[in-house]
């Protein structure tokens, strides 16, 4: 079948049903970039969408020869485009433009900042990344395009070790949709597309990695999004497992998977491994390779011993210790003395503010872990002082070996209090515990001493969560708190 045998409706409604997302991926990567580092997210996500206005020439069609699509020139010599498909410039413009609107925030009189500082930050953030940012990386794109192609002409499957090495660090510049160019190239003129066999052996060592650490970690978030990040990956689109899991504790599975992409790329390489086409890569990139018995069984060859390689060797070698940090665990009666049993901790109807400071809604906690009730209903505050007290009476049931979260239990209420975003890394520098596990303690009484100071000099968003981890087995839990809060001020009304 060609396209022509297809209804024009039917492509249309598959193409807005898979390529929104990737269509608008700068509005959603700067909306997520202002959200985290304490900008307005609105001011993120239209500044997001002015990188993929339809008036600026469509990045994928420029990378494509035989549209005839070509960048617009200023000055004669500046390029510019739209930035489908990318990442990197839509995160530096949303690191730069959030401390930029913060700045203005405090600069501007307030009463014409509602009116000055977004179109300021709009209007600035705009030019900087047409002009600057953008330019830079389409620069660097003509270099690895370059690059590439000369590493493919390298003998002894060198230019494969050194592309699939790469691949997924070119992947996070965004800039990999510019290889279209390259595979049009290779097809026009050789029929067959190398290119495509390194891509899909990529994909299968992102998937192996992402399934390790899914199956091995005992954080709940990573084994509730693993799996479908790992099917993701299997399916071609690899962001949610690069982003989402291998990347987010730290550069071990990153560098596991980079090698691996090397060593089966060469290999591709080697057997002189090619596809019929482009665009498709991993389970779906078989199609491109039916056209010979041969071809067909070294891809499936090559496939499964690349995903059982990377799952193998990240499970045993490059698990990160974070991701195998536990929550609190539900009904934990783990302690360090013999102490009073919970059950004589009556019930609290109603939990305190544990800092004074400004109240955060769930969903507008940086940290999707939270702000989607993963871990069960909850609330924060933005503090002003370094003091944590208890919101409740009850028994601490758990204090992590870095400070940054203790655990709470009373009849029926079990609660993780968590101090920071992504603290965990701070190993407990800038924290100071006034308990212990196993200890009782009263509403009000001093948990913790934090210096906001160092938390912030970190770069961590510095928004105490508390969270009724068993939200799910009560009639209701309700956040009722507003405003400026002062500690022991009404956070959440619970019902058993």
């Amino acid at each position: 079948m060609t396209n022509a045998d297809i209804p024009q409706t039917f492509q249309v409604l598959v193409d807005v049903l898979s390529g929104t997302t990737f269509a608008f991926l700068p509005a959603i990567v700067c909306w997520s970039t202002f959200r985290v580092f304490g900008g307005s997210p609105v001011l993120g996500l239209i500044l997001g969408l002015m990188l993929v206005n339809g008036a600026l020439p469509n990045a994928y069609s420029v990378a494509d020869p035989s549209s005839g699509v070509t960048p617009l020139m200023l000055l004669g010599f500046i390029p510019i485009v739209g930035y489908q498909g990318s990442i990197l410039p839509a995160f530096v413009a949303g690191i730069i433009g959030s401390k930029l609107e913060k700045k203005l925030r405090k600069t501007v009189p307030a009463v014409f900042d509602f009116m000055i500082t977004p179109f300021l930050v709009l209007f600035v953030m705009l030019i900087l990344s047409l002009l600057v940012i953008g330019p830079l990386l389409h620069t660097l794109e003509n270099v690895l395009l370059v690059i590439v192609e000369y590493a493919l002409e390298l003998p002894f499957g060198i230019g494969g070790l050194v592309v699939g090495f790469f691949w997924s660090i070119i992947t996070l510049t965004g800039v990999h949709h510019i290889f279209n160019m390259l595979e049009i190239s290779l097809l026009a003129s050789t029929g067959f597309n190398p290119f495509n066999a390194i891509l899909c052996m990529c994909g299968f060592s992102s998937a192996g990695v992402c399934l390790a650490i899914s199956i091995k970690a005992r954080k709940k978030e990573i084994r509730a999004i693993g799996p479908s990040a790992t099917v993701s990956a299997l399916l071609g689109i690899g962001e949610p497992a690069l982003f989402g899991v291998i990347l987010r504790y730290g550069m071990k599975p990153f560098l596991l998977s980079c090698s691996i992409n090397g060593i089966a790329g060469m290999i591709a390489m080697l057997l002189g491994m090619k596809g019929t086409g482009n665009g498709i890569t991993t389970i779906p990139g078989l199609l491109l390779y039916i056209y010979s018995p041969s071809q067909m069984i070294l891809y499936v060859t090559l496939a499964i011993a690349t995903f059982a390689a990377a799952f193998c060797l990240c499970w045993f070698f490059a698990v990160p210790p974070e991701a195998m940090e536990a929550d609190v665990p539900k009904g934990s009666k783990k302690a360090a003395e013999p102490v009073e049993a919970p059950a004589s901790i009556p019930f609290p109807e109603t939990l305190g503010a544990v800092a004074q400071g400004s109240f955060v809604p769930m969903e507008e906690i940086p940290d999707p872990t939270f702000s989607e009730g993963i871990l069960g209903v909850c609330c924060g505050v933005t503090p002003e002082t370094g003091k944590v007290y208890s919101p409740m009476d009850g028994r601490i049931s758990q204090l992590a070996d870095t400070l940054h979260a203790v655990g709470i239990e009373a009849e029926g209420v079990e609660l993780l209090i968590h101090v920071g975003i992504d603290t965990v890394k701070m190993q407990g520098d800038g924290f100071k515990s006034h308990v212990r596990e196993g200890q009782t303690v009263k509403k009000g009484d001093l948990l913790l001493t934090i210096d906001l100071e160092k938390i912030k000099a970190a770069g961590h968003p510095s928004t105490i969560m508390v969270a009724v981890t068993n939200s799910d087995e009560l009639a209701s839990v309700e956040p009722v708190a507003s405003g400026q809060l002062k500690p022991g001020d009404q956070l959440m009304r619970l019902k058993a």
